[in-house]
């Protein structure tokens, strides 16, 4: 599923879905559709930990894992940043870039994650 935003190839085995809608919409959407065996890409932390709970495979753009070991974490530091940012609005960090590393890191997380299935 993606926004549209995405520029997507052609890959017979990658099921994708163009869908204009919320945010919080898509994420109905691929919670829905999700399944044990499949694997998803995202870094919307609340949504990955809905799909981990079915059994899917979560990587973020950078190749880091999302697990169940591991997403509580996530999620209770995604809450306490944007506790911070709520805080000091004026305080407002940028993201890293997305670097040639994490562009590695990420296709060989994904290589293995596919070798599994």
């Amino acid at each position: 599923v993606t926004d549209g935003s995405q520029i997507l190839a052609r890959i017979d085995f990658i099921e994708k879905t163009p869908h204009f809608a919320s945010a919080s919409t898509l994420s109905s959407l691929v919670h829905s559709m999700n399944k044990s065996g499949d694997i998803l890409v995202t870094n919307d932390i609340p949504l990955a930990a809905r799909v981990v709970e079915n059994g899917a495979a979560v990587l973020r753009p950078d190749g880091s894992p999302i697990t169940e070991k591991n997403v509580g974490t996530l999620l209770a530091m995604r809450d306490l940043m944007a506790d911070l940012r709520a805080a000091h609005p004026f305080r407002q960090g940028k993201g890293k870039p997305f670097s040639k590393a994490d562009r590695s890191r990420f296709s060989q997380a994904l290589d293995q994650l596919l070798s599994r299935h």
